[in-house]
């Protein structure tokens, strides 16, 4: 679904030395969005794909009661930035009311950009994570993102060192020949993105008549910080998104 949302707002952009930039009016449900600020200037955010490019959306506002007559009320700066590049756009202010709103923007970025600056705020740009899988015999009855320790016993608390594994699980099947395979897991800082799909058995297939709960291990490959972590889940179950949320803390 996402493939097709980006090509349908990135017809109209233009090129610049492979940066894209172009306004976008059309947005998506506000829950997909991602957010950073105050109560007074609050910028929100929506990763579309992270490789061959990084793609974008960008939208924000400021708490401005007291207008600037004719003056220019607001320019807002929007900085992309990686260890060999730095690109700013700037995007003028929109008032509505006592709000000044930064119209959204659809950026494609260098898939190495490190963070983006919105507004004087900085967005970490999440990088990939080494890890490895393996399956589970049987998950949980409803699909969901668990941690689990080495006994494969539900936990939110890991020490210093510890291994970390993250189960996830599609649910309960009517047959077998269903199985979960991750495609990437990213951090940026204290929030974990991981993507997965449910692979279906093909029509017509010698499957086991038999109701079954496939599931999937993730173990990290590298030794996280401590602190207290939020995992985002997009599990692609036959075309369909679902999200899920699990915390865990390292201490």
């Amino acid at each position: 679904m996402r493939a097709i949302v980006v090509l349908l707002l990135v017809t109209a952009s233009v090129v610049f030395s492979m940066v894209y930039s172009t306004s976008v009016e059309k947005t998506l449900p506000e829950d997909l969005y991602q957010w950073i600020g105050t109560k007074s200037a609050n910028f929100q955010y929506l990763i579309l794909s992270y490789e061959p490019d990084l793609v974008v959306l960008v939208k924000g506002w400021i708490f401005s009661p007291v207008s600037l007559g004719k003056q220019e009320e607001r320019v807002f700066s929007i900085v992309a930035e990686g260890d060999d590049f730095r690109h700013e756009f700037s995007v003028k202010g929109k008032r509505s009311g006592i709000y000044i709103y930064m119209p959204q923007h659809l950026l494609v970025l260098p898939s190495n950009t490190r963070c983006l600056k919105l507004g004087g705020f900085t967005v970490e740009m999440p990088r990939r994570v080494n890890f490895s899988t393996r399956h589970v015999s049987r998950g949980g009855v409803e699909a969901g993102v668990y941690t689990v320790d080495e006994s494969l016993r539900q936990t939110n608390v890991f020490e210093t060192g510890q291994k970390i594994l993250i189960r996830i699980d599609a649910g309960q099947k009517n047959t077998g020949g269903y199985s979960v395979r991750v495609d990437e897991v990213r951090l940026a800082g204290k929030r974990m993105f991981v993507k997965a799909h449910v692979e279906s058995p093909e029509p017509g297939s010698m499957v086991t008549q038999a109701i079954t709960y496939p599931s999937v291990l993730i173990e990290l490959q590298e030794r996280l910080e401590a602190g207290t972590y939020i995992v985002e889940c997009l599990l692609v179950d036959r075309n369909v998104e679902k999200r899920f949320e699990a915390e865990f803390e390292v201490r």
